[in-house]
């Protein structure tokens, strides 16, 4: 219970310090959707879909071996 709220007031102090909240903004925003928010990853940073990975990986090979050229 205690890293909940550990965890909450963390989120509190980002809002207030990142984006200029006070602190009855913070109180009243929706919790959920703002974990949400802060949840969110780069592009990079999330996961890939199985079949996209091995086609990029393909494709790759491919240029390696002169196969696909593109331009």
């Amino acid at each position: 219970m205690q890293n909940q709220i550990e965890d909450f007031d963390l989120n509190a102090k980002r809002a207030i310090e990142k984006f200029g909240w006070s602190i009855e903004t913070f109180d009243n925003a929706d919790y959920y959707r703002f974990n949400q928010i802060m949840a969110a990853k780069e592009k990079k940073e999330r996961a890939v879909d199985p079949l996209s990975a091995i086609m990029g990986i393909r494709m790759a090979q491919a240029r390696r071996k002169g196969g696909v050229k593109r331009g």
